[in-house]
């Protein structure tokens, strides 16, 4: 089963899968937007509004925790630099796909790998950071 796809490819294709945490960090509800505030000195408190008497969504993190598993440094080290190529190639866009969620796409955008940790070249965990602009924007 395919658990993760970016922009059509399968984390496999590149020694990688998602680890513990990944679906709740993909699917965890938008920050909202700060409130526009009114704050005058002839009355108590301030006043708050909400455009369009609906509370907008604002722009959020998303990490992403990937491990993977090869046999050399060389390996590991290719298969990474050939993962961050794709996502350059596709100038930082990330679209994200899971089984789980059929005809759901995650618009995002490529903002760092960190968090890395190794054990002797064959095994790493890493944290893939997006950000995703517009929660709204996903396709159904």
């Amino acid at each position: 089963m395919i658990e993760l796809k970016i922009n059509g490819h399968d984390l496999k294709e590149y020694g990688m899968r998602p680890v513990f945490g990944w679906f709740c960090n993909l699917i965890a509800p938008a920050p909202a937007k700060e409130y526009i505030k009114s704050k005058t000195r002839l009355r108590a408190g301030a006043k708050m509004f909400t455009p369009a008497n609906r509370c907008l969504d604002d722009e959020r993190q998303v990490t992403i925790p990937l491990g993977y598993q090869g046999r050399t440094y060389e390996q590991m080290y290719a298969a990474l630099y050939n993962f961050v190529e794709m996502i350059k190639d596709n100038n930082g866009n990330c679209n994200l796909n899971t089984d789980y969620l059929p005809g759901v796409t995650f618009r995002m955008k490529y903002k760092n790998i960190s968090q890395m940790q190794e054990s002797g070249g064959h095994l790493a965990l890493f944290s893939l950071i997006l950000d995703e602009p517009d929660p709204t924007d996903r396709a159904l």
